[in-house]
């Protein structure tokens, strides 16, 4: 009977254990990775990878970028970009904004960059362009994004 309560309190000792250190906060290096592809912050690193996501399409190198923009008003707008390296297919999902059509659209382009231009206030800004587009409709030129917080605008 002592030998059946030693093995028992043995077991919960151990499984406690287990069951704390499985719980415990993660090492640091885990802690502060996050995808890379997926930009939801929309700050300088979101922005930096939108750069580096089009150097690698203008090397013809294969990429994937998912980017959720703050919103102002409404619902979210989700850009999905996923390129080959030879042409980039987006889908641009308003079905979140209620102030849109909820629509869903789908481009294949050929051309990608980042260009300055000037906005509605007359400030520069930068934005990536898409050229060249093929799918919902067909488009030369569609200006995608413009890279600048709009909380700081």
């Amino acid at each position: 009977m002592k030998l059946i309560k030693t093995i028992i309190v043995t077991i919960l000792v151990w499984s406690l254990l287990i069951l704390l250190s499985a719980c415990s906060s993660p090492n640091k290096t885990i802690e502060s990775r996050k995808p890379d592809n997926i930009l939801i912050n929309y700050d300088k690193e979101d922005f930096s990878r939108i750069e580096e996501f089009v150097a690698r399409f203008n090397k013809h190198q294969a990429d994937y970028l998912l980017v959720i923009p703050p919103i102002i008003d409404g619902g979210y707008w989700i850009y999905d970009f996923i390129s080959d390296g030879k042409q980039v297919k987006i889908t641009i999902d308003t079905s979140r904004d209620g102030y849109s059509d909820g629509s869903i659209s789908k481009y294949s382009c050929q051309g990608l960059s980042i260009n300055r231009d000037r906005g509605e206030d007359g400030k520069s800004r930068k934005v990536l362009q898409a050229k060249n587009c093929d799918g919902s409709s067909t488009i030369e030129t569609y200006d995608l994004l413009v890279l600048e917080d709009p909380r700081n605008m």
